[in-house]
Order: C-alpha cells, then sequence, then structure tokens
C-alpha cells in the first residue's frame, strides 16, 4: 500500500485509470475502499480485497445533485428529500432505472449513492469524470478498521494506495445512515443513533 498525499493525487491518476487501481481513503464516515464505478476490474478487486459476496452490493459516491440527476431518473419529491436530508452522512438508496451500474448491484435494481462531506472524494470523482465505487475498508464481517495501521496490517499487501488528507477529516465512526427512496413511503434502513 503506497502511502500518497492529497496534493500528489494528480500525479498518480493515469496509474490509476489504467492499472485498475483500488484507493483506501478517509471519508466523512469510516475508512473506505474506492475506485473507478465504471471500472470492473477494479470493482471486482475490491470484492475479492474484501472476500465480499458478489450477490452483496456496493454503492457510489456522487460529487452533488447534478450528480445525481445525470445518472438516475429522480423525481422532483426525491430531489427534495435529497437535499433536506444531507446534514447527516446518509446513504440514499435509488432505482438503478438507467442500469448504469449492474457491476455494482449484480441481483438487485437499486443501488445505494451517498454526497460525502469530503473534498478529496469529490476532486478524485472529477478527475474520473464518474461516481466512485465505495464500500467500507475491512474483510467482510470484521469490524471496520480504525485506523491506518490496522490496515496496514489487515489490507496493506491489497490495497494500491493511500490517500493522506491536508486536513484532519472529521467523521462520526460510524457507518452512514440509510433511507431507502426507490419506493413510497421512504423508509430508513438504519439509523445509527443519529440524534435530530
Amino acid at each position: 500500500m503506497k502511502i500518497i498525499n492529497e496534493d500528489e493525487l494528480i500525479n498518480y491518476i493515469d496509474d490509476i485509470k489504467k492499472n485498475h487501481r483500488v484507493i483506501c481513503i478517509e471519508t466523512d464516515t469510516i475508512y473506505g475502499l474506492v475506485c473507478a464505478s465504471f471500472d470492473e476490474i477494479a470493482v471486482n478487486k475490491i470484492y475479492t480485497i474484501k472476500n465480499r459476496d458478489y450477490n452483496k452490493p456496493i454503492g457510489i459516491f456522487v460529487k452533488d445533485i447534478e450528480d445525481i440527476k445525470e445518472y438516475f431518473d429522480i423525481s422532483e419529491q426525491q430531489k427534495i428529500f435529497i437535499t433536506n436530508n444531507m446534514k447527516y452522512p446518509t446513504t440514499f438508496i435509488i432505482n438503478d432505472n438507467k442500469k448504469l451500474f449492474n457491476q455494482l448491484n449484480h441481483k438487485s435494481s437499486t443501488i445505494g449513492f451517498r454526497i460525502p462531506n469530503n473534498s478529496v472524494i469529490k476532486k478524485m470523482i472529477d478527475y474520473f469524470d464518474m461516481p466512485l465505487a465505495q464500500t467500507s475498508c475491512n474483510i467482510s464481517n470484521e469490524e471496520d478498521y480504525k485506523n491506518i495501521n490496522e490496515i496496514e496490517l489487515k489490507l496493506g499487501n491489497k490495497i494500491d494506495y493511500f490517500i493522506k488528507q491536508n486536513n484532519k477529516v472529521i467523521k462520526t465512526n460510524n457507518s452512514s445512515r440509510i433511507i431507502d427512496i426507490s419506493t413510497e413511503p421512504y423508509k430508513r434502513i438504519r439509523d445509527n443513533n443519529i440524534k435530530e
């Protein structure tokens, strides 16, 4: 696992794209594994790294509301709901009606997306010009890894890059809450003790 500073990221983008790299990054919730969402080889590497069941979907990071509108057919009601529920890290489950993310949701017609409060992740989305596939940095069914030493010990020989960010990331140390907006009425799947 090569550790790079966020200022160096641009120098590695070509390698990441051409060689299907998997990246570990600190998010506003927990440490995550990310890659280009349309890079099926890199996505498969994430499944292998985590020893994750291929029937279990992987979510995506999108940059903003406009990104969501580009990749999904969303109603005005859904857009307003998303906008009003972004105060806390939230994964929204939505219909993958354009079938763009079949490599991430093999057995499902829906997918989870999140708009992260993290400038480096948003920069990466710009560099790739596509959403990022994202999931927790851990082996499936293990606890989320809490620091870089644990990540390096457990997965360091499998992850390609770790991005060290300039500013301390303010994170919850919990997974995001999950709200299913694919059908009405909308349904909360996971709250994670968020106080509102």
